[in-house]
C-alpha cells in the first residue's frame, strides 16, 4: 500500500511539473504547423507516427525531470532525440521533393509556352501536379514562319 501511495505522489508531482509547459508546447506546435504547412502534403507517410512518438518522448523527459530520475531522463532524452532526428529527415526529404516538383512544373510550363509544345497533355499535367506559374510573369512565344508571313497570330501557330 505504501508503494502505491508513493507512486501516485510521484505521478502527481510529475503532472504538476509538466503542467506549466503544456501551453508552450501547444503554441510551439501551432507555430511549427503554420510554418511547415506547404511541406505537409509532401511528407512521407511515417511522419505522423514519428511526431506522436517524439511528443510522447518529450513528455517522458519532462516527467522524468519532474520526478528527479536521472536514469529515466537520459533514456527518454535519447528516444526524444531519435524522434527529432527522424522528423528533420522527413521535412528534409519533403523539401527535396518540393524542389524536384518545382523543376518538373517549370519544364512543363516551358513546354506549354513554347511555339511548338511536345506534349499535348501539358495543361492537364500542369494542373494535376498542382503546379503554379513560375517566372517573371511575361509570356512570350516566338511566332512561326507562317505567322510572320501572315502578319498575325494563327491558331496552333498555323500548323495542321
Amino acid at each position: 500500500m505504501a508503494f502505491r501511495d508513493s507512486a501516485s505522489k510521484l505521478t502527481a508531482a510529475a503532472i504538476e511539473g509538466i503542467r506549466p509547459a503544456v501551453p508552450g508546447v501547444f503554441a510551439a506546435a501551432a507555430l511549427l504547423a503554420y510554418l511547415f504547412q506547404p511541406l505537409v502534403p509532401l511528407l512521407p507517410s511515417w511522419t505522423a507516427g514519428w511526431a506522436v512518438w517524439t511528443g510522447l518522448c518529450i513528455l517522458g523527459v519532462m516527467s522524468a525531470i519532474a520526478q528527479g530520475s536521472a536514469k529515466h531522463t537520459g533514456a527518454q532524452a535519447t528516444l526524444a532525440i531519435s524522434g527529432i532526428v527522424a522528423l528533420v529527415v522527413a521535412f528534409g526529404s519533403a523539401d527535396d521533393t518540393r524542389a524536384a516538383n518545382d523543376r518538373r512544373c517549370f519544364a512543363i510550363q516551358q513546354d506549354m509556352l513554347s511555339a511548338q509544345p511536345r506534349r499535348s497533355d501539358g495543361p492537364e499535367l500542369f494542373q494535376a501536379l498542382g503546379c503554379r506559374p513560375q517566372g517573371e510573369g511575361s509570356v512570350f512565344a516566338r511566332s512561326t514562319k507562317l505567322e510572320r508571313k501572315a502578319g498575325h497570330p494563327l491558331p496552333e501557330g498555323g500548323r495542321r
